[in-house]
């Protein structure tokens, strides 16, 4: 859940957002909030279950809170997506280029095991019909 709430007026005016901790991580939480530094001041606090936001444009700032904190919301479930795929398929990322930059020949030590298809070895493998070269 993420609910907004507004106080203040002008230069004092602040959102509060509370962002579900079950759905938004922490790390995304805060990759979220200092990227937003330049443009507003950012105060974290935690209850449980639940973190709370509170922003606050800066005098300089070009965009209203309104805009500021439509843009914090959808930056925060980039990152969040962004840390969900890569924990699915951050392995898989290594080991493409590992075995890349194994291939290449640009490593001084190649990585552990083999540089091979493992994929296309599973395939030989595992057919029930073998088709075998004339000799």
């Amino acid at each position: 859940m993420l609910s907004q709430m507004s106080s203040g007026e002008g230069q004092n005016e602040e959102a509060k957002l509370e962002v579900a901790e079950a759905i938004y991580g922490r790390d995304a939480l805060l990759r979220t909030c200092y990227w937003f530094t330049d443009r507003c001041y950012v105060f974290i606090t935690r209850t449980p279950g639940t973190f709370n936001v509170h922003l606050r444009a800066k005098p300089d700032s070009p965009n209203s809170l309104d805009a500021i904190t439509g843009e914090f919301q959808n930056a925060l479930l980039d990152y969040q997506l962004r840390h969900d795929i890569d924990q699915q398929t951050g392995k898989i990322r290594e080991l493409l280029v590992a075995k890349a930059v194994a291939e290449a020949g640009t490593l001084d030590d190649p990585p552990p095991g083999e540089a091979a298809d493992a994929v296309a070895e599973k395939r030989q493998t595992s057919s029930l019909i073998t088709i075998a070269k004339p000799s």
